[in-house]
């Protein structure tokens, strides 16, 4: 369901440093496709994989980067993606992250 090889990287990736280096690239794509990769991040044992994802989900999620700026509409298959990863990972997210993602997904309710 997602999207992309370097997802790949950080899900069955055996090093840290792989991960890490996944989870940089990653943000250089679309948020839509890039949010369910960072969440999924979170699930990862290692702290400082973690720690970059955190820090990726401030970069990669416009409410974090510009405020009020509203991202773009998904297509149909981001949102569940989305929406199914974000059930998997919430409870290992930051309060603020969670609650900032789930009034996201709110507001796209199809």
């Amino acid at each position: 369901m997602i999207w992309h090889p370097v997802a790949n990287l950080i899900e069955k990736g055996r090093h840290p440093h792989t991960i890490l280096f996944a989870l940089r690239l990653v943000t250089k794509k679309h948020e839509w496709k890039i949010l369910p990769i960072i969440l999924r991040a979170h699930l990862h044992p290692d702290e400082a994989v973690v720690e970059l994802a955190s820090e990726r989900l401030t970069q990669g999620v416009p409410e974090y980067r510009h405020g009020s700026y509203a991202m773009p509409e998904p297509t149909e298959e981001e949102y569940q993606c989305a929406q199914l990863v974000f059930a998997e990972s919430r409870s290992q997210l930051d309060e603020q992250y969670e609650s900032s993602i789930s009034t996201i997904l709110k507001n796209l309710v199809r």
